[in-house]
C-alpha cells in the first residue's frame, strides 16, 4: 500500500495521534520561565565570566539599583524630604544589603588642627536663600555631589542589591515609591532594572505580538484563498508546531530568553509556506474540468508535492541548525526548538493536512462569473510572470543592483553588544540610562583585581 493509500486509510488514527501530541505539549507550557539575565545567556567557559566569578567570590557579589528624582530644581524642601523618606522605607526592604543616599554624606572641617566629620544634611533649609548656599556647599563636597547632577535637575539613591536577591524586587521599589508621591519624576536604572525591563518586555512580546502575527497570518491567508480551509489548515498547523516547540522547552527544562522568543514567529512565517502550498494546489484541483473526490484530491496533492516540500523543509532545518554553533546557548536552544518545530509543522503538512482535509467537502466553480473572472491573487501572478519572461534583461539588471548594495551594506555593519541599546530611546529605560550616561558618568562599572604573587622574603629585604 503506497502512503497516499496510508493517510486515508488511517487518516483518524494521524489526526487523533496529531491532537494528543499538541494537547501534551500545551500542558506543559505553564511550567515555562522566563530568563531575562543576560549573564546566562555567556557559557561559564568564558574567561570573564570565570573572573567575574571568582571576584564576586570574594568581595561578594552587588549589583546597584539607581533611583532617580527628575525635576527641574530638585534642591528643595519637597524633594529633598521626599528623597529622605525614600531612603528611610527602601532601607527597611529586605533584599536590599544597603542604601547610600546623600543623607549619609559627611561634611569634613578642621578646626584649631583637629579634623570633624558631621553630617551634611544636619536639617533641611526652609527658605531660598539657603538653598542657594547649600548649591554651593553640595558642589563643594566631593561625598554629596556625585548624589547631585550638575546643573541640580537630578538627584540619586543608590540601592545595593545582592546578587541572589531576584529582580522582582523593582516591584516593592515601586509600590515604595508610590506610597511617596511628589512633582519630580521618578527613574529607576541599573542592570537588575534592565533585566526587569526585558523580562516584561519579553512577556508583553509573547502576549501581544504573537496574537498580532497569527491574525496577520489568518487575513493574508483569507485574502489569498477565500475559502475556510485555506485559512483554518495552515492556520492549525503552525498554532501546532508552536505549542510542540514551546512544550518541548518546557519539558527540556530551558527558560524562555531574547533569543527564543524569535521561535514562534520563525515558524509562523516558515511552517506556513507548506501548508499554502498543499492548499492552492488542492484548489486548482477541485476547481478542474475534471471532478474529482476529495480523498482522490487529497491523494493527489501528496503525491504531487511530496518531494519539493520534502527538501525544502529539509534544507531549511539543516540551515537553522546552524546556530548550534553560536557560543550563546539559547542561540543554540533557538536553532534546536524552531527545527523541531519545523520538522512537526512538515509532517503534519505532509499526513495531518491531507487526512484532516479529506473528511470535508472540496470547493468547486459554481458560477459562471467565477470561470470568467479570476481571483485576484491568481491575476497578480499571471501579470508578475508576464512582466518577468517580456523583460529579462531588467530583472537582471535590478537582481544585481540589488546584491551590489546589500554586499556593500555588509561591511557599515556595526556590533551592538551594549544591553542599555536594545530599548528605545522613549522608554523608561532608555530615558534613565541617557540621564545617568549624561549626568551621572554611566551605571556600569569594571573590576579589576591586582594578584600579589611576590613571595614574602625568608630574610630583610
Amino acid at each position: 500500500m503506497k502512503m497516499q493509500d496510508k493517510i486515508i486509510k488511517y487518516r483518524s488514527l494521524i489526526v487523533i495521534t496529531a491532537m494528543v501530541i499538541t494537547l501534551l505539549s500545551l500542558l506543559l507550557i505553564p511550567r515555562l520561565q522566563i530568563n531575562s539575565n543576560v549573564d546566562d545567556y555567556v557559557p561559564d567557559t568564558i574567561k570573564n565570566k570565570v573572573y567575574l566569578k571568582e571576584l564576586d567570590s570574594i568581595f561578594g557579589g552587588s549589583e546597584m539599583i539607581l533611583l532617580m528624582l527628575h525635576s527641574e530644581d530638585v534642591v528643595n524642601a519637597a524633594t529633598l524630604k521626599r528623597l529622605e523618606s525614600l531612603a528611610a522605607d527602601l532601607g527597611e526592604l529586605e533584599g536590599l544589603d544597603r542604601i547610600i543616599s546623600p543623607f549619609n554624606a559627611q561634611e569634613i572641617s578642621i578646626d584649631d588642627g583637629f579634623m570633624s566629620m558631621t553630617p551634611f544634611f544636619e536639617e533641611i533649609p526652609d527658605n531660598q536663600a539657603d538653598f542657594v548656599s547649600l548649591k554651593k556647599r553640595i558642589a563643594a563636597n566631593s561625598m554629596t555631589n556625585r548624589f547631585f547632577s550638575d546643573d541640580f535637575s537630578l538627584v540619586s539613591l543608590v540601592l545595593i542589591k545582592n546578587t541572589k536577591t531576584p529582580d522582582k524586587i523593582i516591584d516593592d521599589i515601586k509600590g515604595i515609591v508610590a506610597n511617596h508621591p511628589g512633582s519630580e519624576e521618578v527613574l529607576l536604572g541599573g542592570l537588575p532594572f534592565i533585566r526587569y525591563s526585558i523580562e516584561g518586555n519579553i512577556l508583553t512580546d509573547l502576549i501581544v505580538l504573537l496574537p498580532i502575527a497569527m491574525f496577520l497570518m489568518v487575513f493574508m491567508l483569507y485574502f489569498s484563498f477565500r475559502e475556510w480551509k485555506g485559512v483554518f489548515m495552515p492556520f492549525m498547523i503552525v498554532l501546532m508546531s508552536i505549542i510542540l516547540s514551546f512544550g518541548l522547552m518546557s519539558f527540556l527544562g530551558w527558560k524562555i530568553s531574547l533569543f527564543s522568543i524569535l521561535m514562534p514567529i520563525m515558524i509562523i512565517a516558515i511552517a506556513n509556506d507548506y501548508g499554502i502550498h498543499l492548499i492552492a494546489h488542492y484548489q486548482e484541483l477541485a476547481r478542474g474540468e475534471e471532478k474529482l473526490s476529495m480523498k482522490q484530491i487529497c491523494k493527489q496533492i501528496y503525491i504531487d508535492l511530496k518531494k519539493p516540500i520534502f527538501i525544502t523543509g529539509i534544507t531549511t532545518i539543516g540551515g537553522i541548525l546552524g546556530l548550534l554553533s553560536h557560543t550563546m546557548m539559547p542561540a543554540a536552544e533557538l536553532g534546536v526548538l524552531t527545527a523541531i518545530g519545523i520538522g512537526f509543522a512538515l509532517l503534519l503538512s505532509l499526513w495531518f493536512l491531507p487526512a484532516m482535509l479529506s473528511f470535508f467537502k472540496p470547493k468547486r466553480r459554481d458560477t459562471q462569473t467565477e470561470q470568467k473572472k479570476a481571483p485576484i491573487v491568481d491575476r497578480l501572478l499571471g501579470n508578475m510572470g508576464n512582466w518577468v519572461t517580456l523583460h529579462p534583461k531588467k530583472i537582471i539588471t535590478i537582481s544585481m543592483i540589488v546584491a551590489v548594495i546589500g554586499v556593500i551594506g555588509v561591511f557599515l555593519l556595526k556590533v551592538d553588544t551594549n544591553v542599555e541599546s536594545y530599548f528605545s530611546a522613549k522608554s523608561e529605560v532608555g530615558r534613565s540610562t541617557k540621564l545617568i550616561n549624561e549626568k551621572f558618568g554611566g551605571s556600569q562599572f569594571i573590576g579589576i583585581r591586582k594578584r600579589n604573587n611576590k613571595r614574602p622574603c625568608s630574610r630583610p629585604c
